[in-house]
C-alpha cells in the first residue's frame, strides 16, 4: 500500500516530516498554500504604535513570524517597544527563535501548531 501526506507547506519545509515518514512508506508531497510577505503598511504601523500602551503580550505563531516581523518595514520605536512586552510562542521551534531575535519568551506551548 502507498500512503502519502499533502503538507500545505513548501517543499523546503516537508524534509524533516518526510525523513521521519519515509521508514513508514508514507510520501509527504508539498503544496504551499501561503505566500509570505512583509506587512508593509504604513498606516497599519501608525495605528499599532498609536495603541502600543494597550498591548500585553506578543503571541507568534511560528518562526517565519519572528522573521518577518523584523522585516516588515515596522518603525525601530514600535519594534523596541514590542520587544519590551512577553512573548507566547506557539512551539518550541517558535520560542527558540524569537529568543534568538531578542524577545523575552514567557509562555511555550506544548507542541508545534
Amino acid at each position: 500500500m502507498s500512503c502519502w501526506i499533502l503538507l500545505t507547506r513548501g517543499s523546503d519545509q516537508a524534509a524533516e516530516l518526510a525523513e521521519a515518514l519515509a521508514p513508514h512508506g508514507i510520501e509527504v508531497v508539498a503544496y504551499p498554500v501561503l505566500r509570505e510577505g512583509p506587512c508593509a503598511d504604513p498606516a497599519a504601523w501608525r495605528d499599532a504604535a498609536g495603541r502600543l500602551a494597550a498591548f500585553r503580550w506578543v503571541v507568534l505563531t511560528s518562526p517565519r513570524a519572528v522573521t518577518a516581523l523584523e522585516g516588515s518595514g515596522v518603525d525601530a520605536g514600535i519594534l523596541a517597544s514590542l520587544l519590551g512586552l512577553p512573548v507566547a510562542a506557539v512551539g518550541e521551534a517558535t520560542a527558540g527563535a524569537a529568543r534568538a531575535a531578542g524577545w523575552r519568551v514567557e509562555l511555550t506551548g506544548a507542541a508545534g501548531g
